[in-house]
């Protein structure tokens, strides 16, 4: 699997299954048809050859979808073998994206959204 850290990405089963998931410490079930949306911050427990089995991704909370503005919830660790991982968006300020290949400047960024803007 490339390494999406940085960017906003979607979470999917990867199979016909639904799969479990840790939400906030505690165990969840993402189902078939169900897209968990987050900021992919980490890969963890090294393996033997040298990838990664555990991705850690903040959910992100869209609150206005013309603005692109977003609030973090909680921290969900999912089993790369169990999932599939892409790009929904880049994370805003626009000062992260500026050392980005061509390849990601087709995607939106979203922006954190500040306490006054809810």
């Amino acid at each position: 699997m490339k390494n999406l850290t940085g960017f906003i990405v979607e979470v999917r089963a990867k199979n016909r299954n639904s799969i479990r998931y840790q939400y906030d410490g505690r165990a969840k079930l993402l189902r078939t048809n169900e897209i968990f949306v987050g900021y992919f911050s980490q890969m963890t427990d090294r393996q033997a050859d040298d990838t990664y089995s555990k991705a850690h991704i903040r959910e992100t909370l869209l609150h206005d979808g013309d603005r692109k503005l977003f609030s973090y919830g909680e921290e969900a660790v999912f089993s790369v073998d169990d999932v599939v991982i892409t790009i929904r968006a880049l994370r805003g300020p626009a000062s992260n994206n500026r050392h980005l290949s061509k390849e990601f400047k087709k995607y939106e960024t979203w922006n954190q959204v500040k306490h006054h803007e809810i």
